[in-house]
């Protein structure tokens, strides 16, 4: 929660975040969809590699998952379905300079 409210703050002050985020361990192994909501003022898409623990988790064929141009301060989800193990952490990575904001993930 404490990360998140940095994250928000940043945003509304203007400033572009990069990071890594990691999501707490779910408690019970299972299927899960992980919706991601973000803002791309870019003209072109974003990308995000996601994993859990060391595995990679494939957006078909693609190790990235794409986050259309929103227009600035337009708001999107993006639902990533995953299997998480017991205790598995969850991880979202972007790559390089990006205008890709993630305000929320869960």
């Amino acid at each position: 929660d404490e990360w998140l409210d940095v994250m928000r703050a940043a945003h509304r002050a203007g400033m572009s975040t990069t990071a890594t985020a990691k999501v707490a361990p779910v408690p019970t192994a299972g299927n899960y969809v992980f919706n991601v909501r973000y803002t791309n003022a870019s003209t072109s898409n974003q990308f995000l590699t996601v994993k859990v623990g060391s595995t990679t988790i494939m957006n078909g064929a693609s190790n990235r998952w794409t986050f259309k141009p929103t227009g600035a301060g337009v708001w999107d989800w993006v639902a990533i379905p995953m299997y998480v193990p017991a205790n598995g952490i969850v991880t979202l990575q972007g790559a390089g300079a990006m205008s890709l904001r993630i305000d929320a993930a869960g």
